[in-house]
């Protein structure tokens, strides 16, 4: 019996000591632990229902993914063990792009989702919010601030086509924008390029009377200087005709609006469009 008791004894003082072991190492794990706050300034972006919007982030140990924390727009805070850090934060609900390959900081990339069925055009994007903190310290003895500067990467451009002549005989105009970027890369921000790699606006006539739309785009490839414009007129005849951008500065390919003079006649029975002149509105959107 008293064998018995003693056996129970030994087993209750080890399980004791398994415990204590367990809440020492959980105390050193938390010991070893920084913080670092997160914020967002918004000022550049048009965002509502702030409460509502969560990030994602990306943190990045020795170029591979640590772990993925969603964090709220308003401010948060993540906990994470004293090292270097690289950190990527996007917008998760961001319009016409997905985000690939992220357990790897250089390979970790957003890409242009095409319009189905059709290889030659992308999806117009849109809310694309993005940032980057790059060898980020994290210590157990000073919590670390970082404010993200929130940008949009999308760029907006407004096309606008005054028809003068036989304005009646056109339905519509298309305005094709050459070498759209279908993506960037996370770590840098450098657009991606190739197929596909061409997007398509239609230009429809709006109160005043002239052929307004515009165009979401990440960015053009700095090779492809012309732009394409289709004339569609009401018995479905189509005229293109183009403008040569090569005189431009690369910067204004994203001045927010171009405004394109044009004249349609008649020539030998069929209608024939004519760019008069064509202006940039030099109030650019930094890439």
């Amino acid at each position: 019996m008293m064998r018995l008791k003693l056996f129970i004894l030994i087993i209750i003082i080890a399980n004791c000591c398994a415990c204590s072991m367990k809440q020492l190492d959980a105390g050193k794990s938390i010991s070893n632990q920084g913080i670092i706050k997160i914020g967002y300034d918004i000022s550049k972006v048009n965002i509502v229902k702030t409460e509502t919007i969560k990030m994602h982030v990306y943190i990045y140990k020795e170029k591979v993914l640590y772990r993925m924390k969603e964090v709220k727009l308003m401010g948060d805070t993540i906990m994470l063990r004293e090292g270097t850090y690289d950190l990527i934060s996007i917008n998760p609900r961001a319009e016409g792009v997905v985000y690939l390959q992220t357990e790897s900081f250089l390979l970790g990339n957003a890409s242009v989702q095409p319009i189905e069925n059709d290889e030659k055009t992308l999806v117009p994007t849109n809310n694309v919010y993005y940032n980057i903190q790059i060898n980020q310290s994290v210590s157990k003895q000073k919590i670390a601030d970082i404010i993200f500067n929130t940008e949009d990467l999308t760029k907006k451009i407004v096309y606008e086509i005054n028809i003068d002549g036989l304005k009646d005989a056109v339905k519509k105009c298309l305005v094709t924008q050459k070498g759209i970027s279908k993506g960037f890369k996370l770590h840098n921000k450098e657009m991606i390029y190739g197929n596909p790699n061409e997007y398509k606006t239609s230009l429809y006539v709006d109160n005043s009377n002239k052929y307004t739309s515009s165009l979401f785009i990440l960015g053009v490839n700095p090779i492809f200087k012309e732009l394409e414009v289709q004339f569609v007129f009401n018995d479905n005849t189509k005229q293109t005709t183009s403008i040569d951008l090569s005189n431009i500065d690369i910067e204004d390919l994203y001045s927010k609006k171009m405004i394109i003079n044009a004249n349609v006649s008649v020539v030998k029975n069929e209608f024939v469009p004519i760019i008069k002149s064509w202006i940039i509105v030099k109030d650019t959107i930094k890439i």
